[in-house]
């Protein structure tokens, strides 16, 4: 049977339909990008609850008016890295970009792809913005490990929005993904 058939058997029966997805993107986004797989919100009445949204939920309530230390995604079409953040505020709760582990009071993993320091739109690579982690899709941990060393000797707290290791990309490449460096997070701060 097809996921398309499975789902609409289940939505005959007397049941809600619900979503669990582990992408660090709200929900409300999550539920928009059904349609590219011929979904509708419909189908699941009973909503979807994403590891992005309790992640940003979380920060909200534990967070507010901090620095967040940024991992995170390239700008583009596909991915918004600020709505994401935007998602983590209130009108009285903000967070501000950190630009050092020196200055971050918290590290947030949204993504792997690049160390962001500031909230701007960014219209192209600026080292001093953006720094690409070499991680996506290189796995390289040089970036990477001298940041999340020194964040482990201040203590800082980290939070994953998407804990997934590894995910498949079109053209049988693997991409490693936010929950891998809370591996290394994991093995640094012991």
């Amino acid at each position: 049977l097809s996921i398309h058939c499975c789902i609409h058997h289940l939505g005959n029966l007397p049941k809600k339909l619900a979503i669990l997805s582990n992408t660090s993107s709200p929900s409300s986004v999550a539920l928009k990008r059904l349609k590219k797989y011929g979904l509708s919100e419909e189908m699941f009445d009973g909503g979807l609850v994403s590891s992005g949204e309790e992640c940003s939920k979380f920060v909200r309530d534990n967070f507010c008016n901090k620095k967040a230390l940024w991992f995170t995604w390239e700008e583009s079409d596909a991915q918004n890295p600020l709505q994401f953040l935007s998602h983590c505020e209130t009108e009285c709760c903000s967070i501000e970009v950190a630009h050092s582990v020196t200055d971050a009071d918290f590290i947030l993993l949204h993504g792997s792809q690049v160390w962001r320091r500031c909230r701007e739109s960014i219209s192209k690579q600026d080292e001093e913005i953006t720094q690409d982690l070499r991680f996506l899709y290189e796995g390289d941990h040089s970036i990477l490990d001298p940041i999340l060393k020194e964040a482990a000797k201040k203590n800082l707290p980290m939070l994953c929005a998407n804990p997934d290791l590894i995910v498949g990309v079109p053209g049988g490449v693997v991409g490693n993904m936010p929950g891998e460096p809370k591996c290394c997070w994991v093995f640094h701060s012991n």
